[in-house]
């Protein structure tokens, strides 16, 4: 068994709630973190970080695939929020594009779902002597498929899943607080990228490579 050589939280974060509370009690059973903390909601995620004190380490447990958008944004904001974060990104997803993408934004460990308790304690202990952990599930879809950036940016990636939804442009603008004419400027950039006619052709695209 491991040991960290400063008690830091374990803080999940992840909208299926049967999972965030089945691998809460995981990584209690390990008794590696000083405390452990189950996050269903974004907000209150995001108010935990801003009352922490600043010297506060913490282990971000994170999900790509939300209801509303990709965790990629959650990963941002716990590094804008809280400075001794470390990220690791835990997701079922198979798709090389996206797994590309999320190793781009350098997680500290990127874990399958289908991980058992050796491998996360082996992403654990990476981590905690400052090295980078990629599953090797998640290593060998890159290895075969030799994945290129979509192209798209986090943002773009996250209304993408707003518009698979049926939102419209308004819906959309007023779920991420935008206005509807950033909305249709992000909906140009990427048809352009994606030398798509209209939204239907993007999203038929989109859904072909995985993306949503």
């Amino acid at each position: 068994m491991i040991t960290l050589t400063r008690k830091a939280n374990a803080v999940i974060f992840d909208d299926h709630k049967i999972f965030a509370d089945s691998f809460s009690f995981f990584l209690e059973s390990l008794d590696l973190f000083k405390t452990v903390h189950c996050f269903t909601i974004e907000n209150e995620l995001i108010r935990f970080f801003m009352n922490q004190a600043s010297n506060e380490q913490n282990f971000l447990f994170v999900d790509y695939y939300l209801s509303e958008k990709n965790g990629l944004s959650i990963v941002n904001d716990a590094r804008r929020l809280c400075k001794p974060v470390k990220i690791i990104v835990v997701s079922s997803v198979v798709n090389a594009l996206l797994i590309n993408d999320i190793v781009q934004h350098k997680p500290d460990a990127f874990l399958s779902k289908s991980a058992g308790l050796e491998e996360v304690l082996e992403a654990i202990k990476a981590v905690e002597n400052g090295q980078a952990y990629i599953s090797p599930y998640f290593q060998q879809i890159i290895n075969a498929n030799k994945p290129i950036s979509s192209g798209y940016t986090d943002r773009e990636l996250e209304l993408l899943q707003y518009f698979a939804k049926g939102y419209t442009i308004e819906a959309t603008a007023k779920a991420l607080y935008l206005s509807a004419h950033t909305v249709i400027a992000h909906r140009k950039k990427m048809m352009r990228k994606s030398n798509c006619k209209s939204i239907i052709e993007l999203l038929a695209q989109a859904r072909q490579t995985g993306l949503i």
